[in-house]
């Protein structure tokens, strides 16, 4: 059980360094490397490196054309389109504003699944946690 909690601490670790960075990795990468280029470069090798692990712990590969085409639509907005705009938009916005838009997402989305026809509604407790998370948000960006 120590172990495990080890682990998952070690994980959450890796976690905030790399997503705490992220945003400023891409500020300095751009200023050398068109922002398609770094993308491209940076999400092939994520590609790659999470492919090997998969087969490496035998995970099979989907086969579904459905389902291979909604992993493809969502990889190329979400991932390719969705990280392409913060990198080329990082090319004149600080790296920490970026990331705080990047923050308010769920908001969005939740604003968007609401608007879709047959859309979740937001419950109390869906509502409240989005509401502590753009309050969070709010005072990141609020002056003191």
């Amino acid at each position: 059980m120590k172990r495990d909690r080890a682990l998952a601490y070690a994980a959450f670790a890796v976690v905030c360094i790399v997503w705490g960075t992220t945003y400023l990795g891409i500020r300095v990468a751009v200023r050398t490397i068109p922002p398609f280029l770094m993308t491209g470069f940076r999400f092939t090798i994520a590609g790659l490196i999470l492919f090997a692990l998969a087969r490496l712990r035998g995970e099979e590969m989907p086969r579904i054309r459905k389902t291979l085409v909604e992993i493809a639509i969502v990889g190329l907005l979400l991932i390719g389109l969705g990280n392409f705009a913060v990198a080329w938009s990082e090319q004149w916005v600080p790296s920490g504003i970026a990331a705080l838009l990047v923050a308010t997402a769920p908001f969005w989305a939740a604003v968007l699944e609401r608007l879709r026809r047959g859309g979740d509604r937001l419950d109390a407790r869906r509502t409240f946690g989005m509401l502590i998370g753009f309050v969070g948000v709010a005072m990141l960006v609020t002056p003191v």
